[in-house]
C-alpha cells in the first residue's frame, strides 16, 4: 500500500503516514475473474484514487486499512485534496484513476465540455434524517428572534446568505432550505468565498446570519450557543447526493472493468461496515481510529469531536449505486433554477449502476474478506 499523504496543489505537507494492514491471505478467491488487469506491478494493480480527508470517504478508508484492495489485488495509492471540486481537472486529465465528486455545477459544465466522466459507486448521499450530514444554520440572534424553521425564512429573505463555493452541494441544500420556505433563492444576495471553517468562526462572532455548512461547524455553534440549525439536507433534499466514486472513460478502457468492479467489491464491505457502525453507539474503536488516521480529528480532542458527531456521519447506500433520481434533481436544480449550466445530461448513462450491482453479486456468492 502507499499513499501520497498531500492536498495536491493545496499543501505539500504530508499528512498521512502509510500504516502495514499486517500479513493478507495469499491469492484470489475464486470469484475473481483471471484475466489481465491493466498496468500491474508484481501481481498488483496500482489505482490512484484522488479522495478528501472527510468522513464520507471512510467506507474506502476502512476497506484501505483493512487489506481488502490489496486481497483483490489492487495496490491503492491515496493523492489528498482539500475540497471535492479540486479533483476534477486531474480525473480529466487522468492524473489520477478514479476520484468522489460531487454532483456539482462544476461537474455538470465539465461533462458538457467534453469531459467523459463517469459515476459507478455511491460515496455519501442523505437517505435518512439521522445520519444527514449537510445543515441549514442561522445564526443564535435569529433563531431566538424566531427564524427556526424553512417556514420562518421569507422574513429574512432582504439578508445576506453566505456560501463557500459556488454551485455546490451546500448551496444546493442551502437553496432548497429557501425554496422550502417559499423564497426564492436566486432573489436572495449570496456571498461566496468564505471557506466553511471561516464561516463559522465569523457566526461566532456575529457576522454570519445564514449559510449551510457540514454538521461538524453546526455542532460547535449549537454547543456554544451561537446559532442553530432550521433544516437538515435529508430535510429539504432527500437522495441529495454528497459525492460518487467515478471515473474517466479514458482511464476505464485502458485500464479495465475488473478492476472497477474490484475497487467496488472492497469499497461495499467498506460501506457494510461503516453503515453499521452509525447505528450502534459507542461506534466500534476499530472504526474510529481508521476515521481519525486519515481526516483532521486528531488527539484526544479530535476523538471527542467525532463521538459527539456521531451517528451524523454521511451514510453510503448499501448496495453501492449511485442514487440517480437525486442526481437528477441537483442536475434539474443547475439547469432550471439557477441556470448554471445550459444543457442537461442522461443521467442514467452517467450514473451507472452494473458495477456495485455486479460487485455486490460476486460478493454474495464469495466473501473474500470474512477471515481477514
Amino acid at each position: 500500500m502507499s499513499t501520497t499523504g498531500q492536498f495536491g496543489k493545496i499543501s505539500r505537507r504530508k499528512i498521512i503516514q502509510t500504516v502495514g494492514c499486517g500479513a493478507l491471505a495469499a491469492g484470489f478467491p475464486s470469484i475473481i475473474a483471471s484475466r489481465a488487469l491493466g498496468q500491474t506491478r508484481n501481481g498488483m494493480t496500482r489505482l490512484i484514487n484522488g479522495d478528501g480527508p472527510f468522513i464520507s470517504k471512510a467506507p474506502v478508508m476502512i476497506a484501505y486499512e483493512k487489506g481488502y484492495f490489496r486481497k483483490l489485488g489492487i495496490d491503492l495509492e491515496y493523492k489528498w485534496f482539500t475540497d471535492g471540486g479540486l479533483v476534477l481537472s486531474p480525473l480529466i486529465s487522468g492524473e489520477i484513476d478514479l476520484a468522489s465528486p460531487t454532483p456539482s455545477a462544476g461537474l455538470f459544465n465539465a461533462i458538457a465540455r467534453g469531459a467523459n466522466i463517469q459515476m459507478f459507486l455511491d460515496s455519501g448521499t442523505e437517505l435518512s434524517n439521522k445520519h444527514s450530514t449537510t445543515v441549514t444554520v442561522v445564526s443564535q440572534k435569529l433563531w431566538d428572534e424566531g427564524i427556526q424553521t424553512p417556514a420562518d425564512l421569507p422574513k429574512i429573505a432582504n439578508l445576506k446568505a453566505h456560501m463557500s463555493v459556488k454551485g455546490s452541494i451546500n448551496e444546493y441544500i442551502l437553496d432548497r432550505t429557501y425554496m422550502k420556505g417559499g423564497v426564492d433563492p436566486t432573489k436572495v444576495t449570496y456571498e461566496y468565498g468564505l471557506a466553511q471553517p471561516a464561516a463559522m468562526q465569523l457566526m461566532l462572532k456575529g457576522g454570519v446570519d445564514i449559510t449551510n455548512y457540514a454538521y461538524q461547524f453546526a455542532w460547535v455553534l449549537q454547543k456554544q450557543k451561537k446559532g442553530q440549525v432550521i433544516a437538515t439536507g435529508y430535510d429539504v433534499a432527500p437522495g441529495a447526493v454528497i459525492s460518487c466514486y467515478s471515473y474517466s472513460k479514458d482511464k476505464f478502457n485502458s485500464i479495465g472493468r475488473e478492476v472497477y468492479v474490484r475497487f467496488a467489491m472492497a469499497s461495499l464491505e467498506g460501506i457494510r461496515q461503516f453503515n453499521a457502525s452509525l447505528n450502534v453507539s459507542p461506534p466500534p474503536k476499530d472504526i474510529v481510529d481508521i476515521i481519525m488516521k486519515h481526516t483532521f480529528f486528531k488527539g484526544d480532542a479530535g476523538r471527542q469531536m467525532l463521538l459527539d458527531l456521531h451517528p451524523r456521519w454521511s451514510e453510503s447506500a448499501s448496495d453501492g449505486k449511485p442514487n440517480r433520481p437525486g442526481i437528477s434533481a441537483m442536475q434539474d436544480h443547475w439547469v432550471d433554477v439557477r441556470k448554471y449550466v445550459e444543457k442537461k445530461v442522461n443521467i442514467d448513462e452517467l450514473a451507472n449502476q452494473d458495477i456495485a450491482a455486479e460487485a455486490m453479486e460476486r460478493l454474495k456468492k464469495e466473501n473474500p474478506f470474512k477471515n481477514l
